[in-house]
């Protein structure tokens, strides 16, 4: 890779105080101002490209990583004939810290070292940002334009704006533009907080009427929009789960917008290519270093993206090979018209802890089956355990299939390990109920 596109690990010194400690840097969050700088050339403050061998490891350890609400997506790309794994996240300010543990946690697992490059080329950029998962990480984002239209003392409007902005998010720089009368910008630390920002496209300071919008030009539009003295409720975004909850008012066109923009900035489980997982709610990831502390007890989990042609027998040879007569509850889903697998299965283990070995020898790894790209996922199941598993699926439809499309039991210890047990009869009378 030409050394020009990325600049490397050691600008990290540039970016915090050598004598910043982590409680007081934290302990900083909480103030409305953060001076935020990077060295000279680089492009993004929030996507970083890891150079490493082991992308499917790398992709684990992210995944397992206790900070990843913080981080929007991962995904390795191809940029100038060598993949890389991008990493974009949320808040400018928590990123170094950030890949510090991550170096940490790469090296313990692989005792390698692991280099972070930032970006420093706009080719490069541009195709990193062009990737769907990245598109709102640009820098660009994080900044608002606000317009004041009204007479007004400007000191103390000053303050009065930062303190109304500064509701949203932590606030990296605000300034007046020059040479436009009473036109403010206001760059964000977090990608988030702008878009909530913008969600509230004209308010009120002191009777004069205050417009925000993305861009100068936008700003210069004033687009008409609901008069919002009248409807001091606006709708409340929450961005834990991507709820909006609605108080006496509508979105104007205007919020309808921005909500489409930033429709996958919620905070969830990050977006990861063919190397992660797709949404998976905070509740079913699994984590683990709780399983090994014995912090959660849960035995059944869903595994996805089973590639279709795979059969139950052919999974079961595939999950024997880490865990052979460790789990008592296998069921892979299957469409009955064209009798192939929808594409997931359920599993539920004897104890957690057998869930350990599969979980780091499967997950986020090929297949290799039927020459699919497919990468397994798992997550919790909702019904935990096998007792009541036998509860959902004895009184199914499902059981007045084909043999070969039915759950199955399995003995775990004593002279019939691993042979298969007969699904105990329906506990109810007549039709077989929808699984």
């Amino acid at each position: 890779m030409n050394p020009g596109v990325l600049q490397n690990e050691h600008i990290f010194a540039n970016m915090l105080p050598g004598n910043c400690s982590s409680s007081l840097r934290d302990s900083a969050y909480q103030e409305t101002f953060i001076p935020l700088t990077f060295p000279i050339g680089v492009l993004n403050s929030r996507i970083v490209l890891f150079r490493c061998h082991r992308l499917a490891v790398l992709s684990a350890v992210l995944r397992d990583f206790q900070d990843l609400r913080d981080i929007l997506a991962y995904k390795p790309l191809a940029i100038r004939n060598e993949t890389v794994l991008a990493v974009g996240w949320f808040e400018a300010q928590k990123m170094p810290e950030h890949i510090r543990q991550l170096q940490l946690l790469f090296g313990n697992v692989t005792a390698e070292a692991l280099e972070p490059c930032f970006i420093t080329d706009p080719t490069t950029l541009a195709a990193v940002v062009s990737h769907h998962e990245f598109r709102y990480l640009e820098d660009s984002y994080a900044t608002v334009y606000v317009l004041c239209d009204g007479e007004i003392i400007m000191n103390r409007f000053r303050d009065q704006l930062a303190k109304y902005l500064g509701k949203f998010g932590v606030i990296t720089s605000f300034e007046t533009i020059p040479h436009l009368r009473n036109t403010f910008r206001c760059t964000f630390d977090d990608i988030r907080a702008s878009f909530k920002a913008r969600a509230v496209p004209k308010f009120y300071i002191d009777n004069a009427s205050i417009y925000v919008r993305p861009s100068l030009e936008e700003l210069s539009e004033k687009p008409a929009v609901r008069d919002i003295k009248s409807q001091p409720n606006l709708q409340v975004i929450n961005w834990m789960t991507g709820d909006i909850k609605y108080a006496q008012t509508e979105l104007t066109e205007q919020n309808n917008d921005e909500w489409k923009k930033c429709q996958h900035l919620k905070s969830r489980r990050p977006l990861s290519g063919s190397f992660g997982t797709s949404y998976v709610p905070h509740e079913n990831q699994i984590d683990i270093t709780r399983i090994r502390l014995g912090q959660d007890p849960r035995k059944t989990i869903m595994i996805r993206n089973v590639p279709n042609k795979i059969n139950h027998n052919e999974l079961k040879e595939f999950i024997d090979l880490t865990s052979k007569n460790l789990y008592d509850f296998l069921y892979l889903r299957i469409d009955f018209e064209n009798h192939c697998n929808v594409g997931y299965a359920f599993i539920s283990f004897v104890e957690p802890r057998h869930i350990i070995k599969f979980y780091l020898e499967r997950a986020g790894k090929k297949w290799n089956k039927f020459n699919s790209e497919k990468v397994c996922e798992m997550s919790y199941a909702k019904v935990q355990g096998k007792a009541k598993l036998i509860d959902k699926f004895r009184n199914s439809k499902i059981m007045g299939e084909h043999p070969g499309y039915r759950p199955r039991l399995y003995h775990t210890d004593g002279p019939l390990k691993g042979a298969e047990i007969k699904f105990p009869p329906p506990t109810k009378r007549g039709a077989l109920l929808d699984d």
